[in-house]
């Protein structure tokens, strides 16, 4: 199971339910391109986050 797997799953599951749906659709879609979503769960730590130059969101 990869990070896309699970933020997939929550676009369809959770995100509709929430009066931000839109701008979190948006945010998430754009999320899931980056090649941070092809890792394994089990792969995903600090470093890897450094490595691909993903912004983590606050």
């Amino acid at each position: 199971m990869t990070l896309g797997d699970v933020l997939r799953r929550y676009l369809e599951e959770v995100t509709p339910r929430k009066r931000s749906a839109e701008s979190e659709r948006l945010r998430l879609t754009k999320l899931l391109r980056d090649p941070l979503c092809d890792l394994p769960l089990a792969d995903l730590t600090p470093a890897a986050l450094r490595l691909t130059g993903t912004v983590v969101w606050q």
